[in-house]
């Protein structure tokens, strides 16, 4: 797997280069189209599929958080594949990402989540990404304004450690989570 983070970080070096972030408020729609669209080619690409795109034809993939047990599968049935090229993992944490990432907008009742890059989260919270580099683990994140999750850091996850970081259960923990206990403990 430590090979794998090496292309990854690769791979996003060369698509996004050095270059600073020009991510206003404005292109916040335009984000959240291309993460939808991403999310629905997981299921749905026909000419560059991920690899054992047959695993979904009979699922449904509605976006629902039960749907996202589907995803913990899918990487369970292929990470003991050969994935250690970028053409084969790119897109598999790209959309498996996306679509935990929207499913997680579509079923949050009581936030409005978005997606930003890594430079417009470290503007945003500087001390809180402070030290972490730019690689495919924080290329996106998911934010409601206050929170931040980072869908394509658990899937990595996933395919190197296994159930132990579902994916149903990371968006069922975001969808549940309560801000308000939390800061009434403290």
């Amino acid at each position: 797997m430590t090979n794998i983070f090496q292309m990854i970080i690769h791979f996003f070096k060369r698509l996004f280069g050095s270059r600073q972030s020009t991510v206003s408020n404005e292109e916040l729609p335009e984000i959240n189209l291309a993460f939808a669209d991403l999310a629905n080619m997981l299921t749905h690409e026909k000419n560059n599929p991920v690899p054992n795109l047959e695993f979904f034809h009979s699922l449904n993939m509605d976006y629902s958080i039960e749907s996202i047990q589907h995803i913990d599968e899918y990487l369970l049935s292929i990470r003991e594949d050969d994935l250690e090229t970028e053409s084969k993992i790119i897109p598999i944490v790209l959309r498996t990402a996306a679509y935990v990432g929207e499913s997680i907008r579509k079923n949050d009742q009581s936030k409005k989540w978005y997606w930003i890059d890594f430079e417009t989260a470290k503007q945003q919270k500087p001390n809180f990404l402070n030290g972490i580099d730019h690689s495919l683990e924080y290329a996106a994140i998911l934010t409601d304004g206050n929170m931040m999750s980072f869908p394509l850091n658990k899937v990595l996850k996933f395919l190197k450690n296994g159930e132990e970081d579902s994916l149903y259960s990371f968006a069922y923990f975001i969808l549940n989570y309560d801000e308000s206990k939390v800061e009434n403990q403290v």
